[in-house]
């Protein structure tokens, strides 16, 4: 495999791991919040899908579309 390759590939996986990193970042709040929340959150929504938007919850759905 040629050096090029190589360090393309290199490069695609270190893509993806920033992915993953800049998601988590803009997701921090929201998984703070559901950490902080969860037996609530549980106890209100057990069985739905709920969204949640800084520290809110703005949706909840069954989990049947």
């Amino acid at each position: 495999m040629s050096q090029l390759i190589r360090i393309r590939k290199r490069l695609e996986c270190f893509l993806r791991q920033i992915k993953y990193i800049i998601a988590f970042v803009m997701l921090e709040k929201e998984f703070k919040y559901y950490l902080k929340n969860q037996s609530k959150l549980v106890e209100d929504y057990n069985g739905k899908v709920i969204v949640i938007v800084g520290e809110e919850v703005i949706g909840v759905f069954s989990d049947k579309m």
